[in-house]
């Protein structure tokens, strides 16, 4: 039971705000001349009062009384709501407005994005003030959505009202919307649970071996070979790649007169559909620039994009023939670009094309591009990198997203054990240990075709299996 207070009283109202008053010394309740957002606020103007009426400074005002304070209370209301904005224009505001926790604007991508949840997903809700939106509605608006089967969908734009709406309810200039009507159990998490439970065992079985990006690189087309070879080295992201230019490329000599090979990332390309492109392009932020056929170039995906990368030594060669051969002499013209037009960014899909073929020449058909990235990340964790390492290395500002890229193939799990072993039997002066009982056929592992360019690795540790009275496949 809460404690009755000790001067004063504060009762909630239908509207949700809350009204404050008190007996003053003149034996007549006052109430207070408005209204309140919270209880907090009330609170406030109820210890103002006893402070007045202990110093001796009160003085009896007239006493407002309850048919005047609701009479006042209704018109304030009516007030705010004619000022509310509707739930389109108010979208429109914090598509162009809104920051990350960073600091970070939105990327025009996710701009695109939210645009177009507002436009399509989430038109039924245009002309609706904020406030008048209602908890049934949104649900019924899920259920709908839901019988359309694209859940990844469903669950963005909802995911997108509710913060919006959450964005609203801390918004102190909308008094009258003071609760978030989206309260659907689980509706921020319906496809990405589910999704996030294989996305570790997709990253894995996107990882490729040594010999598998040999045979990519030799197999794409000589000018965007140096792609694959980034994609795999440096591990940047689609739109990072095709923003980079000569400028970004620095080469310098060591010590020893050997080249070290650097980028600088600090932009990003997106392609912006012309059904949002004119949304953005009345919006410009100024760290953007709308480039041709709806290229808009700005900041990288986070500020921990923004980083200097070093190209590991072996691959020097790959990036110092592509710089002659296919870029530009001009600080800014671009490492990768169209076919026809060298002023042009290259399009995400003539790069997935190129990338189609050498993946096939590798047996990989089901490596994403992205999967570069997961194995630039895993070799460089390989080797020793620290999380914080791995993150800064590859413009990453979620540990846990990190964290999901640092696997461990199956080529690589193979070769720790056989490691271990041999430094075992190294250890024990050549001496093998007793022999392992027989394995049935039907328990050997069976190789995937990601293990299977590893003869080498696989007949050396085929040798040890034999070394101990066992067989392998």
């Amino acid at each position: 039971m809460a404690a009755r207070r000790r001067f004063g009283s504060i009762v909630k109202m239908r509207s949700g705000r809350y009204q404050a008053s008190y007996i003053a010394p003149d034996s007549t309740r006052h109430y207070a001349p408005t209204t309140y957002r919270t209880k907090g606020d009330a609170d406030r103007w109820l210890v103002g009062q006893e402070a007045e009426i202990t110093a001796g400074r009160w003085t009896a005002d007239s006493p407002l009384d309850k048919t005047t304070l609701r009479t006042r209370e209704a018109h304030a209301a009516a007030a705010a709501l004619d000022a509310e904005p509707t739930f389109e224009v108010y979208s429109r505001n914090h598509i162009l407005t809104h920051r990350h926790t960073d600091g970070q604007p939105l990327a025009a991508r996710t701009q695109g994005e939210y645009l177009q949840y507002t436009e399509r997903e989430l038109r039924e809700f245009h002309g609706r003030k904020l406030s008048s939106i209602t908890e049934d509605e949104i649900a019924a608006w899920y259920d709908r959505q839901r019988k359309t089967d694209n859940l990844a969908l469903l669950e963005k734009s909802y995911s997108y009202i509710k913060s919006l709406l959450t964005a609203a309810v801390a918004d102190k200039k909308l008094p009258s919307v003071t609760e978030n009507p989206c309260r659907v159990s689980g509706g921020s998490v319906i496809y990405s649970h589910r999704a996030k439970q294989n996305r570790r065992k997709r990253i894995k079985d996107a990882l490729v071996s040594g010999q598998q990006l040999d045979v990519m690189v030799t197999a794409c087309e000589e000018a965007y070979r140096a792609a694959v070879v980034i994609g795999a080295w440096i591990g940047l992201r689609s739109e990072e790649l095709r923003e980079l230019r000569r400028k970004d490329v620095t080469i310098k000599r060591d010590d020893r007169g050997a080249a070290v090979i650097s980028f600088h990332i600090e932009r990003a390309v997106t392609y912006v559909a012309k059904k949002e492109l004119q949304f953005i392009k009345d919006n410009l932020r100024s760290d953007q620039t709308l480039g041709e056929d709806g290229y808009i170039v700005g900041p990288t995906k986070s500020a921990a994009g923004e980083r200097r990368v070093i190209l590991p030594p072996h691959a020097n060669e790959h990036i110092i023939h592509h710089l002659e051969n296919f870029v530009g002499p001009d600080a800014d013209a671009l490492l990768f670009r169209a076919v026809k037009d060298p002023t042009r960014h290259l399009a995400h899909s003539t790069l997935w094309r190129h990338w189609d073929a050498a993946r096939k020449a590798a047996l990989r058909a089901d490596v994403p591009f992205h999967g570069l990235r997961h194995k630039s990340a895993t070799a460089y964790a390989q080797v020793g990198a620290t999380m914080m390492e791995v993150m800064e290395r590859h413009g990453h500002n979620d540990v846990t997203v990190a964290m999901m890229y640092q696997q461990v193939g199956a080529e690589r799990d193979l070769e720790l054990v056989g490691r271990m072993s041999a430094d075992h039997v190294a250890s024990a002066g050549g001496k093998t240990a007793p022999a392992a009982p027989a394995v049935e056929e039907a328990q050997k592992p069976k190789l995937t075709e990601t293990q299977m360019p590893q003869a080498e690795l696989l007949a050396a540790f085929a040798e040890f299996l034999d070394s101990r009275g066992t067989t392998s496949e």
